[in-house]
């Protein structure tokens, strides 16, 4: 499998979460991807043979690795049923000008991400957690509903009162 670390989003690639019944067409026959949401800046932009020198070792539900020496501690947060992620690269449109828009080429797809702290395992007040945390309560919000689901859950409300 291939492995995507990344700690923040460069202009060429980027990891975006989407929902898979979205009217954005991504191609999710691509291999699946390892993402690794790590506390460090790299200052660096290409390939690395990441899968070679980042090796993980887990413990239950726990993981834990070095990254320049200093030991990090994760766990492995798995989207929302329903949610798939995407990493994305922007190709500029070769018959447009420099300020055509540009066009999102899928890269790889991967539906779980290693999210890692130093020394501990993120709490779930830790900004990281708390952002993967947001994508159920943003299915909820954005949930498409029937009138007659709507009905049911007013009529319930109206019991339960």
């Amino acid at each position: 499998l291939p492995i995507v670390a990344t700690a923040h989003v460069h202009p060429e690639i980027a990891a975006i979460m989407a929902a898979t019944t979205s009217s954005i067409a991504f191609s999710t026959s691509k291999p699946a991807a390892v993402v690794h949401w790590i506390p460090a800046k790299i200052a660096y932009r290409g390939q690395a043979e990441v899968d070679k020198s980042f090796e993980v070792s887990s413990s239950g539900d726990q993981l834990e690795t070095t990254f320049r020496g200093r030991t990090l501690r994760g766990y492995t947060h798995v989207l929302p049923e329903g949610m798939k992620g995407f990493v994305v690269r922007s190709t500029p449109d070769p018959k447009g000008g420099p300020d055509a828009p540009a066009s999102w080429q899928t890269v790889t797809c991967f539906d779980r991400v290693n999210v890692w702290g130093h020394d501990s395992v993120p709490g779930k007040t830790d900004p990281q957690r708390r952002c993967l945390d947001y994508l159920q309560v943003a299915l909820q919000v954005h949930a498409s509903l029937t009138p007659e689901q709507v009905r049911a859950k007013m009529q319930q409300l109206k019991q339960g009162a």
